[in-house]
């Protein structure tokens, strides 16, 4: 029997003190409701619930990126619907001019509103927007930015003068150079394919470069795409001259104001070796919709320029007999005729977006619920499982503290030994 260590009690305490800290790990549990609270409760449970969450976050914005897709295309489709209302009351008019029942003056009347129905019908094109982006403004054959490499893969010089076709993608090109300068004046240039020549697809994909042309006396650089693009195509101008003091060349672009602009004056005489042009394009009529939590999770909607000009409705004429010649190109009904197939064709397409992203905001929704049941296994507490051992680890700290009273009383009997 010794008093300087009761190693009893001691053994005592550190049972107390070991339930003691499970039932604060339990009350820590219970009152947050998270299983892990710090990374030494799982380390990589906590890492995987990190990533997890980041998913899920995700998923819920993508599924708001979808419905605000929805949105956007309803407002185009909505605005479509009255183009083809009055497409089809101009198409009324048309047949009523045709008439030979109608005099000059009638087809002068029907003639007015006809041009009131087209001017609505480019307002509607100038006035439709979502979010301050123009849904049916001009988007291709207009200027685009693009950049290109000297010979020595200096860092680039935005140009300006790319036009582009209706269906032209969106990339960049690669190994298209400019391989030979034929002067002195306004130089004639020779643009030539070089190995490997491709267009790089936004969000990944190459298209084949087959065909890169040239008007001699012509400032413009006409590149053609393979399939699946065939029959698209950018126009780059390109203007090359000797500098002033005949040392070297000049690359100069066109300017707002109509002229041109010095781009680069750096390359030396004999302008033999090539100008290395990566060029890169962005449509302005493709609107990129997130529709995934990850990077290129992408859908593509684009809206054609849409108003009485891309309509072929310009220049009908209703008081000219001749426009209702049987045969006639020019007769007001055919061209309604394809307006409406046109419109119809671009509402059918909105459609088909509409249904694919309602489809992707359904999917999203699902596996956003799936990815947070996974993570609730992994974080979130078994509220009964957890009292189990709450109520079990409560019983054995107080039925410790009452052992470690008894345990401290064992040195007063010493006192006994002591008072014999």
């Amino acid at each position: 029997m010794r008093i300087n260590n009761n190693i009893p009690a001691l053994q005592v305490f550190d049972s107390v003190r070991s339930a003691n800290r499970l039932v604060s790990g339990s009350m820590l549990r219970l009152s947050s409701g998270y299983k892990i609270n710090s990374a030494r409760d799982d380390a990589a449970g906590l890492a995987i619930s990190n990533k997890m969450r980041m998913q899920i976050n995700g998923l819920e914005m993508a599924s708001r990126n979808s419905m605000d897709g929805i949105s956007l295309v309803q407002t185009a489709d909505g605005a479509l619907t009255e183009v083809h209302n009055m497409l089809q009351r101009m198409r009324e008019l048309a047949v009523m001019a045709a008439n030979d029942t109608m005099v000059d003056d009638d087809r002068q009347l029907i003639q007015d509103e006809v041009d009131q129905l087209l001017r609505e019908i480019d307002e509607i094109s100038m006035r439709t927007e979502f979010n301050g982006m123009k849904l049916f403004g001009p988007k291709a054959n207009q200027a685009h930015g693009f950049s290109f490499f000297t010979d020595d893969h200096a860092p680039s010089r935005i140009m300006s003068g790319i036009r582009v076709s209706e269906g032209f993608p969106e990339g960049n090109f690669n190994n298209i150079s400019i391989t030979q300068l034929v002067g002195p004046g306004a130089l004639d240039i020779n643009v030539q394919l070089a190995a490997g020549a491709t267009f790089n697809l936004v969000g990944g994909g190459t298209v084949p470069v087959t065909n890169v042309t040239t008007t001699p006396g012509s400032n413009e650089v006409i590149i053609e795409l393979g399939p699946p693009f065939d029959g698209e195509y950018a126009v780059m101008q390109v203007d090359l001259r000797l500098n002033a003091a005949g040392t070297g060349y000049e690359i100069r672009v066109p300017d707002p104001a109509g002229g041109w602009q010095l781009v680069d004056a750096d390359n030396p005489l004999p302008a033999t070796f090539p100008i290395d042009m990566n060029i890169n394009y962005r449509d302005h009529s493709a609107m990129v919709i997130q529709i995934g939590a990850s990077r290129g999770m992408e859908m593509i909607i684009r809206i054609p320029q849409l108003n009485a000009a891309t309509l072929g409705l310009t220049g009908m004429d209703y008081t000219s007999g001749h426009f209702f010649q049987p045969g006639s190109t020019a007769n007001p009904i055919i061209m309604i005729d394809d307006a409406i197939a046109h419109v119809s064709a671009v509402r059918s397409q909105l459609g088909a977006y509409q249904n694919r992203l309602e489809s992707t905001v359904i999917s999203l929704d699902i596996t956003n619920e799936n990815m947070a049941q996974a993570l609730s296994r992994i974080i979130d507490t078994d509220m009964a499982r957890e009292m189990t051992f709450f109520t079990q680890n409560s019983i054995l700290s107080q039925a410790g503290i009452s052992i470690m009273a008894q345990a401290n009383q064992r040195p007063q009997q010493i006192l006994a030994l002591v008072g014999q």
